[in-house]
């Protein structure tokens, strides 16, 4: 079949985007962390823009870059994972 060599039995191909429209999915996942984080922590920002703001910002970036480029974007630092996990107390 499909002219491979008889031992392979299985072939995965990474259709993401391809077959499935995810990127609707992605959209609307941002949106929603980005809206709660601003809700909670910058009331006084407009919520993220599942179109111009996820192109623009996040679309093709590894997570953290595109965390980092979105609150960027709006004149906000994040607050690195090392420094969270610093202050943890043992409750947490």
């Amino acid at each position: 079949m499909l002219g491979m060599p008889e031992f392979i039995t299985t072939c995965l191909f990474d259709l993401d985007g391809v077959l499935t429209d995810t990127a609707s999915v992605h959209r609307a996942a941002w949106k929603t962390t980005f809206d709660a984080y601003l809700a909670e922590h910058h009331p006084d920002q407009t919520p993220f823009d599942a179109e111009r703001d996820y192109l623009d910002h996040v679309d093709g970036k590894p997570r953290e870059a595109g965390v980092r480029d979105f609150l960027a974007s709006r004149g906000l630092t994040p607050v690195s994972y090392t420094h969270l996990r610093a202050h943890e107390t043992p409750e947490h």
